[in-house]
């Protein structure tokens, strides 16, 4: 038999009160979530979404709760985002954090896809220092190497000759192509 010990009329805010529960040990449950997501007029109806725990848990997961609450976990959150942060990348001329991603123009990138129908990997690495104007190309962030840029190239170019051999194929069998006449 399970015990509820709170009830929410949100699922999602009861799923994220569960992995807080989840996370300190304690095995929780929700009750009623499938219902109320596929009607929710029957959150009201059905009393909620309900959070079970196990009898001898219930203690214990309404004193977390209660410490959520109240906010006693604002604090960790707030110093694990601070261990956790990346430095952020700065100019390699001045130091200066202000630094932007370069605006380029993608008219050529959307011809080609407008020509082929395929998708191009794109990516803009090129940052400026907003400080002394010093541009650079951020390797760290480059989410598609050279390789995977020439591959592309490649594969385009097989693709436009194969279309072009079809073209002269179709019209050497019986010139059924409006092109070839």
């Amino acid at each position: 038999m399970l015990i509820t010990i709170a009830t929410y009329t949100n699922p999602l805010e009861a799923h994220i009160v569960r992995g807080r529960l989840q996370a300190e040990g304690i095995e929780t449950y929700v009750a009623h979530e499938h219902h109320i997501w596929a009607n929710w007029f029957l959150s009201t109806a059905l009393g909620g979404v309900k959070l079970q725990v196990r009898p001898e848990d219930a203690q214990q997961a309404q004193e977390i709760l209660r410490q959520e609450q109240e906010g006693d976990y604002e604090m960790l959150v707030a110093e694990a985002d601070k261990a956790s942060a990346e430095p952020r990348p700065a100019c390699p001329v001045c130091g200066s954090e202000d630094i932007a991603p370069t605006r380029r123009s993608g008219r050529l990138s959307l011809f080609i896809v407008w020509l082929s129908s395929l998708p191009l990997p794109y990516s803009n690495v090129t940052m400026a220092c907003r400080r002394c104007g010093q541009t650079w190309v951020n390797r760290e962030e480059q989410a598609y190497p050279v390789l995977t840029r020439c591959f592309v190239i490649a594969l385009l170019a097989l693709l436009f000759f194969l279309l072009i051999r079809g073209m002269y194929y179709l019209c050497s069998i019986g010139g059924i192509n409006p092109i070839c006449s």
